[in-house]
Order: structure tokens, then sequence, then C-alpha cells
């Protein structure tokens, strides 16, 4: 059954809104979703999906939106009653939980109605979804959450420019659960402030970005795995100086980095969320997860699809 996949921004969080480019990896973790009853008595979404932070409301009137603009946009006149569910778990933020949503919901309707969706037209129906929960999203969740792999994303008026990138070996990855929640579009708006009142910070942040994501895409590309760590730490700075982390981001960051990893940072939206650790091999991965499991976190290791 087709599903969308979950994600992890290894650079580029924030500066993708404003055009610059980034690089997302798809998870071997996916959500599905399946129709129950149509025509039904209203639009009604059963969330199945594996959690590791309680629900909240706000999050849950999102989806509802998501669901009913995704099932408007392909044209379902009456309501309909969907399910989600999968292997990917419902965090706290930054693994792509409402994009895989989008993209399984479309899957699924595409499916059910037999519409006979292009790719294209599946991309942009999920992410006509996803403007419901995030407002302005960039689009790197829906495109990780439809192609899976590792990508360069950069946004653009003429349309997303999509680079496959090929890595030579699965890295060994931690993501770690902060165990609360931001409102990712009005983090995206904040950022937005601080370009409009502050454009000298945030043209320096965007040079310094700019170096480091060749950097980064060097290293990636060479299995430079130091540097890459490097370049994850380097990139958590400039999202500090950009005001999207949180005493909690820096707790844990600095914590990998005391246990020997070779780099973390915060990955996805901030102010909470997710810490993603890159660690030196399988068995530090291990007593990574060991180690934040102890101590009251849920933490997972994870591998990057399409290596």
């Amino acid at each position: 059954m087709f599903g969308g996949y979950g994600k992890t921004i290894l650079f580029g969080e924030h500066f993708v809104v404003h055009g610059l480019p980034g690089v997302v990896a798809a998870l071997n973790v996916q959500t599905s979703a399946r129709v129950l009853s149509y025509p039904a008595p209203d639009y009604k979404l059963i969330d199945s999906r594996p959690r590791f932070v309680l629900p909240v409301a706000a999050k849950a009137v999102g989806y509802q939106l998501l669901f009913e603009n995704i099932a408007r946009e392909l044209g379902v006149i009456k309501p309909i009653h969907m399910e989600l569910f999968g292997t990917l778990p419902v965090c706290s933020g930054g693994i792509g939980s409402s994009a895989a949503a989008a993209v399984a919901l479309v899957h699924a309707l595409n499916k059910y109605f037999a519409l006979s969706l292009t790719h294209e037209q599946i991309a942009h129906a999920a992410l006509a979804g996803e403007r419901a929960v995030h407002g302005n999203p960039s689009g790197i969740d829906s495109t990780a959450a439809l192609n899976g792999g590792v990508i360069i994303f950069q946004r653009g008026s003429a349309g997303n420019v999509i680079t496959p990138l090929q890595l030579k070996k699965n890295l060994p990855f931690v993501l770690i659960d902060t165990g609360f929640s931001s409102d990712t579009k009005r983090v995206v708006e904040q950022v937005a402030r601080v370009r409009a009142e502050q454009p000298a910070l945030f043209n320096k942040l965007c040079a310094d970005y700019q170096q480091l994501f060749k950097r980064a895409c060097n290293a990636l590309r060479e299995a430079d795995y130091a540097t890459l760590g490097i370049c994850m730490n380097a990139n958590h700075l400039l999202l500090q100086e950009l005001g999207v982390s949180s005493p909690e981001l820096e707790q844990l960051t600095e914590l990998a980095r005391c246990m020997g990893a070779l780099g973390a940072k915060l990955t996805g939206t901030g102010r909470g969320g997710l810490v993603l650790v890159l660690a030196v091999d399988v068995a530090m991965q291990q007593l990574l997860v060991k180690s934040y499991t102890q101590v009251g976190y849920k933490a997972f290791g994870v591998e990057l699809t399409g290596l």
C-alpha cells in the first residue's frame, strides 16, 4: 500500500523557505491511509498512527483541515471517512508527519476513486493539504514524503528544484524527541519578521549558510562524516541565531556532543520537536538511544531511504 515517508532535514531548516537549498532525507518509516466509508455523514479522519506524544488539540484541528482540503482539491464532492495508520510515529515535530499524512491521503483517494493522478498532481494535492497545517510550507517535507531518498531541495518561483544525492553508505543517526511541539506556521512567521526587521543579520546568516551548505554536500558525497558532523553543529548555531532553538534543544545537542557524537542539531521547525544526532557507528547509535531513553526521552535510531 502506498504511503508517505517520514523525513529528517539534514541541512537548511527555515533557510529553504526563503529560497536557499537544503538537504532532506526520507526515513524508512511511513504513514498510510485508507477510505473507511463514502459517502459519509461528515468528514472524519481517524488517526491510528503510533504515538510518542499525546495528541495536541490544535494539531488535530490542523489535520482535519488538511484532510478536508485534500478531499476538495481532488473533487471529492461528498463527505468521507478515512483512517491514518502505519509505522511512522507521531512525534513532537520535525519528522514530517503532516506531509507524510498528506501524501498518504492523496494516494488512498487516488486509488479509491481511480483518479489516475500523475506524480506532479499527487505532489500538488499533498502540498495543498499541508498548507492547512503549515501556512506557507517550502515543499521540502512533501517532496521527501512522496519521493523518498536523500535530496537537495531548492524552492523557486518557476518550480522546486529537486536533485537526488547519492550517499556511499548508511549513516547511523539518532532522533530524540523533546516531548513538546511548536506551531510551525508561527515560527515561520517569526523568522520572516527577522528578515524584515533585521535584514543585515538575516543576510549574514544566509551567506554563512550557503557556504556551510556547499561544504556539507561535499562531505556527504565524499563520505567525510567528521566534516559532516562539524557542518551539523554549525547549522545548529545558525538556527540558534535565527531564534528557533530552545533550552531543551541546547541541552540535548550538547549532551550528544559530550558523549562523542560527530554532530547534533535541531531538525524541523525548532522551539521543540526533534534533535538529529550523527553517531560514529552503530554501537554509539545504540548507546545514545539507550542513554536518552533512560533519562526519559523518546529516542530511536533511523536509516535513510534510497541509499
